[in-house]
């Protein structure tokens, strides 16, 4: 299996499970070489965005899950400081801003990170916000209602706007 979730230039980033089924491993693929990328300690781990050399996505070890900043040479853990014992999953990047989802007690939330403070972002109303990927300011996701169907958003950094295809029943949600 591969799955490939971002691109910048000729690089492209996403995840592949190794032989034995049982582990995802991130991957960079350059237009003509794959790479996999493993953080330490990592037992499995999808890269999700790419900007220039940072790359962004999640691992799992014995602790559980975690995003991850990789530039090319440093690995630097990304945990939510409100997730607590639960889970952070880094998926976009642009600049120095991260944005992602974490999870706790009372579901899944939005996170920007800006390389030093930690901002939840979660849509008004909605029950759980993901963040998929960032455009300076904007910010792009799903949420799900207080009935449990999913829409698109963008935030743009004051405004929550809701996108739902014309006609769609459900907007897809990860």
């Amino acid at each position: 299996d591969t799955l490939l979730q971002g691109i910048d230039g000729n690089n492209i980033v996403g995840g592949y499970r190794d032989a034995s089924l049982s582990h995802i491993h991130a991957v960079l693929y350059n237009g003509s070489t794959w790479r996999t990328l493993n953080p330490p300690g990592a037992t499995s781990g999808t890269a999700y965005g790419i900007e220039g050399n940072n790359i962004v996505g999640s691992y799992s070890d014995s602790t559980g899950s975690h995003g991850f900043l990789y530039n090319g040479s440093t690995w630097t853990p990304l945990d939510y400081p409100k997730a607590g014992a639960y889970n952070t999953y880094a998926y976009g990047i642009d600049g120095n801003n991260v944005v992602g989802r974490y999870r706790d007690g009372s579901g899944y939330h939005t996170f920007l990170y800006d390389g030093t403070t930690w901002t939840t972002l979660d849509y008004p109303g909605g029950n759980s916000t993901y963040a998929h990927g960032i455009d300076g300011n904007r910010i792009v996701g799903s949420y799900r209602d207080s009935d449990t169907t999913s829409h698109g958003f963008l935030y743009n950094g004051t405004t929550w706007t809701t996108l739902d295809y014309p006609g769609s029943i459900r907007t897809a949600a990860s």
